[in-house]
């Protein structure tokens, strides 16, 4: 700032004496505006020369309100001081806004998680897609970035808005975080991809996760930008698996990681998190040959929670793959009015067949499906009600699936012995939608809702 300052002293009152010297002699008024435009050159050339600089920008959560308090206060009772010429509140009110401006710009608090379940919270990014993944123990993890589309120019795809830069940091922000443990990205697709320069950007990300490599430029910036912030590269296929505390991984698809030259819906990343009694299921953009595969190989598919493939296109969430996952509940991340017919009237109609209970980005907001391992909870930011909490409530030994039950509000419905999951999701949509807030309430956080945009 100090060298823009300077030449911001000298380009003002240049530039007024430029705009009258032309009142009288337009020759000299061109000399001089070819002065100003080199100053002004300059001043461009030392902000991009500085910006490049590592550690140029801070980005930081917003400070929690007491410390603004503590902060406006001391500001105040510092003015008062040095007004007043009182020594002993000058120096007092000094050091506890310097106390107090170090906490802001270092910000040691704690991320807003809840270090004992399992989250997974589909943010809403319109005609994208982007889940942040708070596992047991405070590992996160966020899949997709989302990614604004328009219309295609010479430039490549174009839109005003930058959904990492504006929806998904501001989201991470608000839980306090600014490191991220692993950024996955399911394809190369741009409603996927898009938004995730700003994360790389904004927040210290440890690892990235890709399948298939493909030859397209905004993936190899992506690529680029990671090995420039020191991010170490990770290529998963079918049969990886990791662990998160109690949570366990597996990747069910992609089958290789050769070499693309176009991205594909079914090159995506297809991710099984479970532990012994839930799974969640997060499918990226998968089509029905993809679908076929997995069911051909034999690969675990059961959830309680599925991430519907593809913002819920017909060409995915084939009836074999459904009745085979039999989630209790499905989210669907999809842009309003979107020009695609997303999701699919088939879709929603087989999963109703299914007697899933259906959540959708583009009339529910952010979704978030929390379990402790007992109960799986599901709540939205659009609408306080429906929410819904399944409970595993039999005891089985450890290793094995549990029995659900179903509670809302304060007269529980319980499914006990040889009841089925078919039962229960029977449960689930002829339960009155009522729900003990002190007993369902769970982290729900705003994304703002956000027009469609056109994807590939």
């Amino acid at each position: 700032n100090i060298p823009a300052v300077l030449l911001t002293a000298l380009i003002v009152p240049l530039g007024f004496f430029t705009l009258a010297t032309s009142l009288a002699s337009h020759a000299l008024a061109q000399y001089l505006a070819k002065i100003l435009g080199f100053v002004l050159a300059m001043l461009e050339a030392s902000v991009q020369w500085f910006a490049r600089w590592r550690g140029a920008s801070y980005r930081i959560p917003g400070p929690p309100l007491l410390l603004i308090v503590i902060f406006v206060a001391a500001t105040i009772v510092l003015s008062a001081a040095i007004r007043r010429r009182h020594r002993g509140w000058q120096w007092g009110g000094t050091i506890v806004l310097l106390a107090t401006a170090a906490l802001i710009a270092t910000y040691p608090f704690a991320p807003h998680l809840n270090g004992k379940n399992l989250e997974v919270t589909v943010l809403d990014v319109g005609q994208g897609d982007s889940l942040f993944v708070a596992f047991p123990g405070g590992r996160t993890m966020l899949i997709d970035g989302g990614g604004a589309l328009g219309n295609f120019s010479s430039g490549g795809m174009r839109s005003g808005i930058d959904i990492g830069e504006d929806v998904v940091s501001p989201y991470l922000w608000s839980r306090g975080l600014k490191r991220i443990d692993v950024v996955a990205l399911t394809h190369a697709h741009q409603d996927h991809l898009g938004g995730l320069p700003a994360i790389l950007e904004n927040f210290r990300v440890q690892e990235l996760w890709v399948g298939r490599d493909i030859k397209i430029a905004a993936y190899e910036r992506i690529l680029a930008l990671a090995r420039e912030r020191g991010v170490r590269l990770v290529h998963l296929k079918q049969g990886d698996t990791f662990v998160r505390g109690n949570v366990s991984g597996n990747i069910l698809w992609p089958e290789d990681v050769t070499e693309g030259q176009t991205a594909k819906n079914d090159d995506s990343l297809v991710v099984r998190l479970s532990d012994s009694f839930r799974s969640m299921l997060l499918t990226g953009d998968i089509e029905r040959p993809s679908e076929q595969r997995i069911l051909s190989e034999g690969q675990a598919v059961e959830a309680d929670f599925l991430k519907v493939a593809h913002h819920g296109s017909k060409s995915s969430t084939i009836e074999p793959f459904l009745s085979s996952s039999h989630p209790a509940i499905a989210a669907i991340s999809v842009g309003r009015n979107n020009s695609f017919g997303h999701p699919s009237q088939d879709v929603l109609e087989r999963l109703e067949a299914a007697g899933v209970r259906v959540y959708r980005t583009d009339r529910d907001g952010a979704i978030t499906a929390t379990t402790d391992g007992r109960a799986l909870i599901v709540s939205t930011f659009l609408h306080a009600s429906p929410q819904h909490r399944i409970a595993f409530t039999s005891t089985t030994p450890s290793g094995s699936r549990a029995r659900p039950s179903l509670e809302r509000g304060r007269l529980p419905l319980r499914i006990r012995g040889s009841a089925d999951r078919a039962a229960m999701k029977t449960a689930l949509r002829t339960t009155s939608h009522q729900t003990d807030a002190a007993k369902m309430q769970a982290p729900a956080q705003r994304i703002r809702q956000m027009p469609h945009h056109r994807a590939p």
